[in-house]
C-alpha cells in the first residue's frame, strides 16, 4: 500500500489539530501518504462547495 489520502472537511476546527497528531502517531499502522484540508464555504446546504487546500507529502 502505497498510503492513504485522508480529506478532513471542516478543518478550521478546533479538533483537527488532535486530529493530526492521532494520524502521525499510528504512521505504522495507519500510512497516510496526505492530508488535505477544507473548510465549508456558505451555508451548510449541500451542494454549496468547499475550499480545499494540500498538507503533506
Amino acid at each position: 500500500m502505497d498510503g492513504l489520502t485522508i480529506a478532513v472537511i471542516g478543518a478550521g476546527s478546533p479538533y483537527t489539530p488532535e486530529l493530526i497528531e492521532g494520524l502521525a502517531a499510528r504512521q505504522e499502522c495507519l500510512p497516510v501518504r496526505e492530508v488535505r484540508l477544507g473548510r465549508r464555504c456558505g451555508s451548510s446546504t449541500a451542494g454549496r462547495g468547499w475550499a480545499g487546500g494540500a498538507a503533506g507529502g
